[in-house]
């Protein structure tokens, strides 16, 4: 419905925020107005500073979102590493000089985008139409407001305007692309001899000296993991609530005492023909469209039966005059108020007079009416059952928690009393290297950062008592640790058989590569070479089994001096010796034929090229902005 698309424009662009707002978006320095200036500036963009309050607020507020996603996932000391920290200014003052363009041009959004980027939104809608259940779902599920999200939405959009016009703009030329398909595709007719290193195994040696070198110089790869082997058990709010037994009588009397929500809200079916005269219009064009409606409302009175076709040449709503006005059904609150008013207070087949709202003068005709219902009992008597146990689930379980963490805690040296009291069977896990043995799940307590933390404690490791309660997604859980291994080196004589494999291959692929470079620089003095492989035709996109890097060398061959020689080095694998034979004929596509251009191949160069432009645009932009960056991190920085 149009009127009801544009009359709750600001809810729907909250709902579109949700879809295209990054997770990781930054704050940009605009929000920062609070900072002082202190300390030297990391960054700045036409004089104005990115400072390290500014810095260390959006590192914290990234850190903050990465919690909220991951939960006890998440370790915030990975994002100590100078190298993020880096990326984190750079995207700061990315963000910046993007906000620079956008002043400098007074980019932004009209009314008229926003509302075609909203038209296109599918999350929100059912059976084609918007849903206001599911907006407010949405809504209630982000404690935000749809003033701040149509804010965002429009300096979403403006950014887009900065370098997507560029990128966009991108193609390939015609002469670009006949000359990548003919690199790609270009033949050369080959012979070829490989020197793996396998051939050469039995002849490289390796001495107890070089292996016990290799093992002082590469400790850390020979390091046995820590290793905690565990029982745990968990209290979780559905063991609570198996004890729980709802009655019939508690149920029928949860139902009787709130049958409104089981009730369907009334709805209306309607239909209408509306002549726009929005807010903006003059005094002069208002009575004209109300004129133009009234002497349509007295077509109507003469002949009800018009309707639908005064509506299909009448109307000036897009979204309902091509269905004769139809608007659907629609319960209250999904209308204008003066719409909704008169909409419900007609009865079936009643129609309205000239009814005037923002958007300009309407005629309704109510087609049908659809009544509250109230669900029998028997018919929710189920779902009716179980949110009563989740109610007293949710009250149970607080206090069966607080006693789970107690018992933990003043019984520390047994997980028993736990188990006993709660009736819960023990679990059992091992966990190595103090890693996450499970991905992030919400009540997984071996895919939760701060369980797996507090196995390592000194309480629990050296005195052997229980670890604290961790809450885990909406589970308490406590555990001990029954066996500890720490972190220990392998004996050399455990890894040497390893070691000596190790240096075996990189003294067989030295031998290797030395019997290939020997062999091609007496194939280039004219000498024979045995052993080369049968005349095969490849190219770049049709290697034929040749390593690519042989491909490589053997296309950089120019083919006025064929036949001739090549080689390529593949370090511990060896070395490939080509003999390049002749350049058949190569016949070019016709890069305009509509088959060439529907070659996988052109999208991806195509986007490798956009991605270039877009780039290239960024660059000229930080030119233009003086953006500079000031503060390059160390290994001894942190951030927040």
């Amino acid at each position: 419905m149009f009127e009801f698309f544009r009359s709750h424009q600001k809810m729907m662009q909250f709902v579109l925020l949700l879809l295209i707002i990054p997770s990781f978006a930054l704050i940009g320095l605009d929000s920062y107005s609070s900072f002082r200036d202190r300390g030297e500036p990391y960054a700045e963009v036409d004089g104005k500073k990115i400072t390290p309050e500014v810095f260390e607020f959006n590192k914290k507020q990234q850190i903050e979102r990465l919690r909220q996603q991951l939960g006890g996932a998440f370790d915030p000391t990975l994002l100590d590493s100078p190298q993020l920290n880096q990326a984190v200014l750079d995207d700061l003052l990315e963000d910046e000089v993007t906000q620079w363009a956008i002043r400098k041009e007074y980019l932004s959004a009209s009314d008229a985008r926003l509302a075609d980027v909203i038209s296109k939104i599918q999350a929100v809608q059912e059976n084609g139409r918007f849903s206001l259940t599911k907006y407010n779902a949405l809504l209630a599920a982000q404690g935000r407001t749809p003033e701040m999200f149509e804010a965002g939405l429009r300096s979403d959009l403006a950014k887009q305007q900065v370098t997507g016009p560029v990128a966009i703009s991108e193609f390939l030329p015609v002469s670009i692309k006949a000359r990548l398909l003919e690199i790609n595709d270009a033949p050369r007719v080959v012979q070829f001899l490989e020197f793996s290193s396998g051939q050469f195994a039995a002849a490289a040696k390796v001495s107890d000296a070089q292996i016990a070198q290799y093992y002082a110089d590469n400790q850390a790869a020979f390091k046995t993991p820590e290793i905690a082997e565990i029982e745990y058990a968990v209290l979780s709010p559905e063991t609570v609530g198996q004890t729980i037994n709802i009655s019939d009588v508690d149920a029928k009397g949860y139902y009787e005492q709130n049958k409104a929500r089981f009730s369907t809200p009334e709805e209306r079916k309607a239909r209408h023909i509306l002549i726009s005269a929005g807010k903006e219009a003059s005094s002069e064009d208002k009575a004209k469209a109300k004129e133009k409606a009234e002497a349509i409302l007295a077509k109507l009175k003469a002949d009800s039966k018009q309707f639908a076709a005064l509506a299909k040449a009448e109307s000036q709503d897009p979204g309902s005059a091509g269905q004769g006005g139809d608007l659907g059904q629609f319960g209250r609150g999904m209308m204008v108020k003066e719409f909704e008013n008169v909409a419900f207070a007609l009865k079936k087949d009643e129609m309205s007079g000239v009814v005037a709202t923002d958007f300009g003068f309407h005629i309704i005709e109510v087609t049908d009416i659809l009544p509250s219902v109230v669900k029998p009992f028997e018919q929710i008597k189920a779902d009716i059952v179980e949110e009563i146990r989740r109610q007293q689930t949710q009250s149970k379980f607080a206090e069966a928690a607080e006693a789970f963490t107690n018992l933990a805690f003043d019984q520390p040296d047994s997980l028993k009393p736990v188990l006993d009291r709660f009736k819960l069977n023990v679990k059992k896990a091992t966990v190595t290297s103090r890693q996450l043995l499970k991905p992030a799940e919400a009540n997984n307590p071996l895919g939760n950062g701060e369980f797996i933390a507090s196995l390592f404690t000194d309480d629990v490791l050296k005195k052997g008592n229980n670890t604290k309660a961790v809450t885990v997604g909406g589970s308490v859980v406590a555990a001990r640790v029954v066996k500890y291994n720490p972190v220990a080196v392998k004996g050399l004589e455990t890894v040497s058989a390893d070691i000596k494999q190790v240096l075996t291959r990189q003294e067989a692929g030295k031998l290797a590569v030395q019997a290939g470079e020997a062999a091609l620089e007496k194939a280039k003095k004219g000498g024979a070479i045995e052993g080369l492989s049968a005349d095969t035709t490849i190219a770049r996109s049709k290697p034929q089994g040749l390593n690519g890097k042989a491909v490589a060398q053997a296309m950089k061959l120019d083919v006025k001096t064929l036949p001739a020689f090549t080689g390529a080095d593949l370090g511990e694998a060896g070395f490939v010796l080509v003999k390049v034979l002749s350049a058949p004929e190569y016949k070019p596509a016709d890069a305009k034929d509509p088959k060439v251009a529907g070659d996988p191949r052109m999208a991806r160069w195509l986007d490798s090229a956009s991605q270039s432009s877009g780039f290239a645009a960024l660059a000229a932009i930080k030119a233009q902005s003086k953006a500079k960056t000031l503060k390059t991190f160390k290994a001894t920085d942190t951030a927040g």
